[in-house]
């Protein structure tokens, strides 16, 4: 009797098989090696990885093929800010200063990028208020770069792109990680690093804090650094204040 088991994320509903008809996937592997990349914070040499690594180079592999050209729509950005003060306009709605960076799903400690959400309710998943920071301002941004390529990781890349699926379904938690995964950015730390050494400007990618799994609205889009600048050009209007009456505007 044959055996076939699959695997889907309570995070996101992305799935994958570890045996199809008794015969092994390459899930286990590649659950192994992302197990391994998230075992701990400390910095990689993603070069050597790419270099020696067979499951590396075949994400590397994958990812080049998965990228398509364009982004076009409307993105929005939040911010938060202490009660009683508000943005001075669009133009707190860059990328953070130096100092600010920190790290991200996509982005090293460090590094310059831009976070956006294809909705405004996302953004108030994405950005949560504080004590200090109780009000959340949203930016929208009116897109449109057609010549950039872009890594659309919404989608099931099972069938075309398995070790880029696997990777994904092992690493699709919140920051804090799990017993099993304890520092889940570290393998979208190295799908960035491929992605900015193929010069793909940006990623969307699933809101594990928005809901996807069900809500498949609910998606992120990272822009890196060489793409910023031209994307704050497309800020659109001025920022508002978030309230939960503002899902009319998504």
């Amino acid at each position: 009797m044959s055996l076939t088991a699959k695997k889907t994320s309570g995070t996101t509903g992305r799935s994958g098989y570890h045996l199809i008809d008794s015969r092994p996937t390459a899930h286990g592997k590649v659950t192994s090696f992302v197990t391994e990349l998230c075992s701990t914070k400390r910095r990689r040499s993603w070069k050597w990885m790419l270099l020696t690594n067979r499951i590396a180079r075949t994400i590397c592999r994958e990812v080049k093929q998965a990228a398509s050209g364009g982004i076009q729509g409307l993105y929005f950005r939040g911010r938060t800010f202490p009660s009683g003060q508000e943005p001075i306009g669009a133009v707190d709605f860059g990328p953070p200063s130096p100092d600010r960076r920190g790290e991200g799903r996509y982005n090293e400690h460090g590094k310059k990028v831009l976070y956006l959400c294809r909705n405004v309710s996302t953004v108030g998943a994405e950005c949560p208020r504080t004590e200090e920071d109780p009000c959340l301002f949203i930016q929208p941004f009116n897109i449109q770069l057609d010549a950039v390529r872009v890594l659309q990781l919404d989608a099931d890349l099972e069938e075309q792109f398995p070790y880029l699926q696997y990777t994904l379904l092992e690493s699709e938690y919140a920051a804090e990680g799990t017993n099993f995964v304890r520092f889940p950015y570290r393998a979208t730390h190295l799908i960035a690093e491929i992605c900015r050494r193929l010069d793909i400007g940006a990623v969307e990618y699933p809101s594990v804090r928005g809901g996807y799994k069900d809500n498949r609205e609910a998606v992120n889009l990272i822009v890196f650094e060489q793409y910023c600048d031209s994307v704050c050009d497309m800020m659109a209007g001025e920022p508002f204040k978030y309230q939960p009456s503002d899902l009319c505007l998504e």
